[in-house]
């Protein structure tokens, strides 16, 4: 039986032979192309091995490497990274990663406990479908998550009502409050009116929307380090494409952005808050109608 194990890497793979009896076969580095896969298939020949009685051990189930290598009729023991470090105290002493000795490891991992890992098996395209999409799925979730995560912490730095106004953060609706009111001064330079207007752009309900201004108005910490305030509440995401692209308040907003004066579109029925103007006086001159500006208009259905 001929036990080898491979390092895998992005661009290169290093490579151990050994067999039953513990003797280092071979030590070798190949690309990671087509060339470099002859030369491992060739070099794991030349030591006399056939295919049906080599066992190949890496740190991952899946990959290019692992799917040409079943291709070829090997036997292919994907190892937890977790279990390698555990074995790998047994080969030194510093615990110190070496490439080459982690393949060295990896074979010998097959050759003493090869009956505790279990061999893949070959995969239809169906089931390679499914278990990427779950794959990818599981993924966004997690990252979703740790996202989300980053948010709050964002918001209790500056915007502590914020994380309490809606279920989840992540949710559209809240995304897309977040962007027309970055910060707490500006949701309470909106006012109530102002506030009850945006819900009822974005259809949210009455008395969830009485409730979401009370919150606002109640007395909470305040960051007063300005500087504090304008970093953190550029790091708030994007809202929804309803939340971002629908209603009143995206279109006067990026007008804003661009110079033009959000006051001209008073009479077209797409109209921004008055804290629009102000909010954005950094970055765009001040609307010269703020009063004007601050009627309120129903968005088009």
């Amino acid at each position: 039986m001929w036990f080898v194990g491979i390092d895998w890497a992005g661009d290169h793979h290093d490579v151990a032979v050994t067999d039953e009896g513990a003797g280092l076969l071979a030590r070798f580095r190949v690309a990671h192309s087509v060339a470099g896969l002859e030369e491992l298939v060739a070099r794991v020949a030349a030591l006399g091995a056939d295919r049906g009685e080599v066992r190949v051990a890496l740190e991952r189930p899946d990959g290019l490497l692992v799917a040409n290598l079943l291709e070829r009729g090997y036997a292919v023991y994907p190892v937890n990274p977790k279990a390698v470090d555990r074995y790998r105290d047994r080969h030194q002493g510093s615990g110190a990663k070496d490439d080459a000795r982690d393949a060295w490891v990896l074979a010998n991992i097959l050759r003493t406990d090869g009956h505790r890992f279990a061999p893949l098996g070959a995969e239809g395209e169906v089931a390679a479908e499914l278990r990427l999409t779950a794959r990818a799925h599981r993924d966004l979730v997690q990252e979703g998550t740790r996202l989300a995560n980053q948010l709050h912490a964002a918001l209790a730095d500056y915007y502590p009502a914020a994380p309490t106004l809606f279920g989840q953060l992540a949710q559209p609706v809240a995304l897309a409050f977040l962007q027309a009111f970055p910060t707490a001064e500006a949701a309470r330079a909106a006012g109530r009116a102002g506030i009850l207007a945006w819900c009822k752009a974005h259809r949210y309900q009455p008395r969830w929307a009485e409730a979401l201004w009370e919150k606002l108005d109640a007395p909470a910490l305040a960051q007063p380090n300005a500087g504090v305030v304008r970093a953190r509440s550029r790091q708030v995401p994007p809202g929804s494409s309803r939340g971002s692209t629908s209603g009143p308040w995206p279109r006067c907003w990026a007008a804003t952005r661009t110079g033009a004066c959000s006051w001209r579109c008073r009479g077209r029925g797409w109209c921004w808050p008055p804290s629009c103007w102000a909010s954005w006086a950094r970055t765009a001159p001040p609307c010269p109608a703020p009063t004007t500006c601050g009627r309120w208009a129903a968005p088009p259905r």
